[in-house]
């Protein structure tokens, strides 16, 4: 797993995870592993930079809204549950758009 240097204090993402729930600051922490990730997926998935922007909004959004309800039982399981919120988004836009490229 991913573990994140702080003041000299080596944390691991599930602590990461867990404390992000109240603290902007280790949200923040979040989002700035999986950001470029997710930019990737989207442009992956054959999106404008535009769209993948706003995709990568929404996939925060969500995770603001849902990341109370996430219970970090299994290592990779965070990761597998950030992309599938993306592959979400991503469906819905192509779903309803057809400015994506093809």
């Amino acid at each position: 797993m991913f573990d994140y240097l702080f003041a000299n204090h080596v944390y691991e993402e599930s602590y990461i995870i867990e404390r992000s729930k109240n603290s902007e600051y280790f949200f923040g922490l979040l989002f700035e592993k999986y950001y470029n990730r997710i930019m990737k997926y989207c442009i992956y998935h054959k999106l404008h930079h535009s769209e993948a922007e706003d995709i990568c909004s929404q996939v925060f959004m969500t995770l603001v809204d849902k990341i109370q309800d996430f219970e970090c039982k299994k290592e990779k399981w965070f990761e597998y549950w950030i992309f599938r919120i993306a592959f979400y988004h991503i469906s819905n836009l192509k779903k309803y758009s057809y400015n994506y490229i093809e």
